[in-house]
């Protein structure tokens, strides 16, 4: 048995690096809103495969290391056939509708993708389906090998790029198959270690290996299709770098309009994921180059401020360094940035170009996340700015990767304000749209922050000013003073710029009417969009369109909508797709089964209704522990390689020991306090876990690490250990069961992991807990009337 054990922790190691680096993929190549399609892919794959057991009769008399040997083969091809195909498709998902030809293209990738999944999970199933005896070695073995699957993922991207990463996985995945075949045929072994060898130079191979065409929505399209290439390319674990030398493309968000073009300097633009861009500007030396960040907008808390403590959240290729010297204001610049790769290449790989902002003495780069930064901070800034800048988790898993952001919450604006002196500013550039929607939420977290500070009439204490397609919000703790609104005004006149709000600047528009209403409730209420602040608990800044505020009465308003919010709209679509194929995959097997009268006992029903809601509280709990712990521990993928591996390897540890329970009265008490402590655990999480954020996020990240993996292990022990049990009790019932109950929790994975987002969007991830604890508790009713009330 213990090759089997072995195989089957490598061949749940590679899946796991294999899916998590497909999302660095499809978040490329096509957009960061269907990274988390390949959860969905994935889990389908397991799915698929219990079905497949249960449809067909196959024998446990089979060889099992044959068979394991031989999936595990067709994986590793399954999965390199999958990439080059996909890579050759070029697939958009804002032209669904205007060219139903990429809807095709799309079910052609879920295609694709779902089967090497499917072998891979086939592969463990049939070892549960054979050895049921053994299952909770086998999902100790599955479980740790995912969670040290997703470990390595982060490092391997970072060192071997995309590319080498999956081709790391595939020759591990061969591997496996060498340690199934242990000493069963010479020949099989010869050509496994032939295939083997035949991956290893591939493993830092360039990206060229993997083809991926970005869709053409991408801004970064445009670069490649007037014939240019990146003149640097790179990888992390959250990201793809690319750089391109100084084009026609200029990035001033709200520039002077009379602004003289030729004095423009020149750029590199810095794509991330193909689209996000951050410009690295061009500087000499001279001291009038840079009057051109004078004429930008985000200048204006430089203007009014004089030898200032800056603080710059999201410097990226340092266009706000920039804005902040050119005022001769700052006397300390700290410029935090979350993606290391980009300072590295500003600071070393084109410092030339860049004119060294980042070696400057009055600089300090900080490799971190914005607003962990800040809560870890000990001092106070004159000024914290943060312009067009979002936290991009493409590697979290889950769809609230969608638009979650940390840095637009109530609760990250308190943290701001506690951050900046008596007379600081703190600044923020969005996007100016028609109707107002980024900027007017903006103003709703100000009004929501100062109100809970305790500071009355906080509209004298906001400025907004706007140019263009851009807006740029000036907050303080206490009310700007006449003098400050004067220079304000003076400042946009020569630019002009628009005050859109201050106080004592009467405009009849829609911020006026906001900041000056009494009951903001009730014009929340009345809004045609979905402004109201976020928090912590519910992170989405992007979200305008809930349920309540969607209206159309025709084609033209809902197609409309669409282009307005597509993210929201492929949640439903996918939500739909997953619901038909995992009701499929669940009931097909009825159809193939129905002359076997064992399968149509009456406790088969109560047990697949078991596993569902096994399935679906696992996701649940797991996304939602994902998404809390990117504030704590500071980073997206430090949350992602922290709290899934944790999760796993516990789960798996706690399924090990299930294997020393026997059947009887103790197996009945131990499912009974497990099933009802997971609810009691998660019940108590969702409470505790905002209070621990707080309480240690100031220690070092280490710390952090332990602090996490602690709080992580005894509910990762107890989530391991209801499916194993469960396994057992369907094995008596009858072993095909087993097969199906792997196929039905792996569906209902795929459900929950859509559904978990949703719920977030309306009701916030805390509600997401309650929901898994629901789900848990009927698992317990479920189990405890149909088997835990009589001995086994």
């Amino acid at each position: 048995m213990v090759p089997l054990y072995i195989g089957v922790f490598i061949i749940s190691l590679s899946t796991l690096m294999i899916e998590i680096s497909l999302t660095r993929i499809f978040s490329v190549m096509i957009w960061h809103h269907f990274a988390f399609m390949v959860i969905s892919i994935a889990m389908l794959g397991f799915g698929a495969s219990g079905s497949f057991l249960t449809i067909f009769r196959i024998s446990r008399k089979w060889d099992v290391n044959r068979v394991c040997m031989l999936l595990s083969c067709l994986f590793s091809i399954g999965a390199v056939i999958a990439l080059v195909i996909v890579g050759s498709i070029s697939f958009d998902p804002f032209q669904l509708l205007d060219e139903p030809i990429n809807i095709l293209k799309m079910v052609c990738i879920y295609a694709l993708f779902v089967v090497p999944f499917f072998l891979s999970g086939l592969c463990v199933s049939f070892l549960l389906f054979s050895v049921p005896e053994k299952a909770g070695q086998i999902y100790f073995c599955s479980l740790s090998g995912s969670g040290i699957g997703c470990f390595m993922t982060v490092y391997a991207i970072s060192l071997l790029s995309n590319a080498g990463a999956i081709m790391f996985a595939v020759f591990a995945s061969l591997v496996a198959a060498l340690i199934f075949n242990a000493k069963k045929s010479k020949i099989g072994a010869v050509v496994l270690v032939g295939l083997s060898l035949l991956c290893i130079p591939f493993v830092t191979a360039s990206e060229s290996l993997f083809h991926m065409r970005p869709a053409g929505s991408k801004s970064m399209s445009e670069f490649r299709n007037a014939g240019l290439k990146p003149k640097i390319t790179d990888w992390n674990a959250f990201s793809r770098i690319d750089v391109f030398e100084p084009t026609n493309a200029i990035y001033a968000p709200g520039l002077s309009a009379g602004y003289p073009a030729h004095k423009i300097p020149r750029q590199m633009m810095v794509f991330i994921d193909a689209d996000a861009n951050t410009p690295i500007t061009e500087i000499k030396g001279k001291k009038a180059e840079l009057d051109f960040f004078k004429h930008i907008p985000s200048s204006l808390a430089y203007q009014l401020k004089e030898d200032a403590n800056v603080c710059i959240i999201g410097a990226g290729g340092g266009f706000d360094v920039l804005t902040a010297l050119a005022t001769d204001s700052p006397k300390k610049i700290t410029a935090v940035e979350l993606n290391g790769d980009i300072v590295d290449i500003v600071a070393k790989r084109v410092n030339v170009f860049a004119g060294n902002i980042y070696n400057r003495s009055n600089v300090r780069v900080e490799h971190a996340e914005g607003r962990s930064f800040i809560r870890n901070y000990e001092g106070v800034f004159d000024i914290i700015q943060i312009s067009l800048v979002d936290t991009w988790a493409a590697a979290s898993r889950g769809a609230y990767s969608l638009a979650e952001n940390y840095l637009y919450t109530t609760e990250a604006f308190t943290d701001y304000l506690n951050r900046l002196s008596t007379d600081g500013i703190l600044t923020f550039t969005r996007w100016l749209l028609i109707p107002p929607k980024e900027c007017l939420r903006l103003a709703a977290i100000a009004v929501s922050s100062l109100e809970k500070m305790g500071i009355e009439n906080p509209e004298r204490n906001i400025v907004f000013v706007g140019s263009g397609r851009i807006a740029v919000l000036l907050l303080k703790k206490i009310p700007f003073t006449r003098s400050e609104l004067e220079k304000i005004q003076a400042i946009c006149k020569r630019n002009k710029f628009q005050i859109i709000y201050g106080p004592g600047f009467a405009r009849n528009n829609v911020f006026s009417k906001f900041l000056l209403c009494e009951k903001k409730n009730a014009f929340y209420a009345a809004y045609p969009l979905n402004i109201e602040p976020p928090t912590d608990d519910k992170p989405f800044y992007f979200h305008y369109y809930t349920w309540d505020k969607i209206r159309f009465s025709n084609f033209s308003e809902l197609f409309s909508w669409y282009k307005e919010d597509v993210s929201y709209l492929i949640l439903v679509v996918l939500l739909a797709q997953a619901v038909i194929f995992s009701s499929f995959l669940i009931l097909v097997p009825l159809l193939f089964v129905r002359r076997t009268k064992s399968l149509r006992d009456r406790r088969s029903s109560p047990l697949l209704l078991y596993f569902a809601c096994l399935g679906l509280g696992f996701i649940f709990i797991e996304v939602t522990l994902v998404q809390k712990f990117i504030l704590f521990l500071g980073h997206p993928v430090y949350s992602l390689s922290v709290v899934i591996s944790s999760l796993l390897i516990f789960a798996g540890l706690g399924s090990y020991l299930t294997s020393r329970i026997t059947i009887g009265i103790g197996f009945r008490k131990s499912l009974t306090a497990v099933l009802i402590s997971i609810a009691g655990f998660v019940l108590i999480y969702s409470y505790v876990l905002p209070k621990l954020s707080y309480a240690f996020l100031g220690s070092s990240l280490v710390q952090r690490v332990v602090i996490s993996i602690l709080f992580l292990a005894p509910l990762g022990l107890i989530m391991g250990m209801p499916f194993p049990m469960g396994l057992r009790i369907a094995s008596g019932v009858n072993s095909r069961l087993v097969p199906w109950a792997w196929g039905v929790n792996g569906c209902m994975s795929v459900i929950g992991s859509i559904m978990s987002v949703m719920i977030a969007m309306s009701f916030g991830f805390s509600v997401v807990l309650q929901f898994a604890a629901v789900t848990y508790l009927f698992a317990f009713l479920i189990i405890f009337q149909q088997f835990l009330t009589h001995d086994q």
